[in-house]
């Protein structure tokens, strides 16, 4: 049996200030046995 999967999505940054960085992001998976949706959001800070 062949699985095949496809992915896309897309990603969002924003910066906030010169240190910190803000993170949005969604993916899709639309074929194969499993479609799913995923999504993120992250706050990066320099140190």
């Amino acid at each position: 049996m062949k699985k095949s999967r496809s992915r896309f999505g897309f990603d969002i940054d924003q910066r906030l200030d010169a240190d910190t960085l803000l993170n949005f992001s969604v993916h899709f998976a639309g074929l194969g046995a499993s479609p799913d949706v995923q999504g993120a959001l992250s706050l990066r800070r320099a140190f």
